[in-house]
């Protein structure tokens, strides 16, 4: 009789999955997955805020608040792992983040993780305090504050740099996720505005708020030069694809 040969499928099969499971999601993250964490910290803010609520007053805002604090928390492990992806990604695959970033369009995600990450830093004020002290949640979301502005002034000289110099545009193509890169300091400017209050010392009011002025008047300079000439190509060759459509 022949032998029957030893089945192998399970063990492939499990190495397949293994491999997906690890390499395979570093390798394929995108940095449009923050768009998530922006979603989420809106949604936290927006029931915090609700204004039934807050009228209401007790009991009912301080349901609303825990509710909203459990979206808060939920929004704060999306952006820890998102950003181990992303550290992952640009340490495991230089190369192909480089070519990622070499792409049209892509890389001008970039401007969603300093969104994601002040969005995330605008709730330790408010929510911080239900789960530790309030001095702890301040000085976490002052720290948050300065990470993100070493990511905006990322986000407003490299994908620029990029689309100049690697980038191959036409007008007709020509989409409103331009706005990306330069909105995030418009963003990070509000989360000045939210810890500001919060600081110990003036000193550190200061630089805070004087901080977010200059975000806000970078961010708002560019992003206002971007809108007409898009509004002009809306006019010039109507809306986009609908693939494209979620960027109008």
């Amino acid at each position: 009789a022949t032998a029957t040969p030893p089945d192998t499928t399970a063990p492939q099969e499990q190495s397949k999955l293994g491999d997906f499971g690890s390499l395979q999601i570093v390798r394929h993250f995108h940095m449009s997955w923050f768009a998530l964490v922006m979603g989420w910290g809106g949604c936290a803010l927006a029931i915090n805020g609700f204004p039934a609520a807050t009228e209401a007053g007790g009991t009912t805002k301080d349901v609303f608040n825990w509710i909203a604090t459990v979206v808060w928390l939920w929004d704060v492990a999306y952006c820890v792992l998102f950003s181990l992806l992303l550290l992952a990604r640009i340490l495991w695959y230089p190369k192909e983040f480089w070519a990622m970033a070499c792409r049209p369009g892509d890389f001008l995600f970039f401007g969603c993780v300093p969104m994601g990450i002040a969005v995330v830093g605008m709730g330790f004020p408010v929510f911080g305090p239900n789960i530790m002290s309030e001095h702890t949640a301040h000085l976490i979301a002052l720290v948050i504050f300065w990470i993100d502005v070493v990511l905006c002034v990322v986000s407003m000289t490299l994908p620029p740099w990029l689309m100049i110099t690697k980038h191959k545009y036409k007008f007709e193509t020509f989409l409103a996720t331009w706005l990306l890169p330069f909105v995030s300091c418009v963003v990070a400017s509000a989360l000045a505005g939210a810890i500001g209050e919060h600081l110990d010392t003036l000193s550190q009011q200061k630089h805070v708020m004087i901080t977010g002025y200059i975000l806000w008047g970078a961010g708002m300079l560019t992003a206002g030069t971007i809108i007409p000439v898009y509004i002009c190509k809306l006019y010039l060759h109507g809306l986009p694809p609908a693939a494209a459509g979620n960027s109008v």
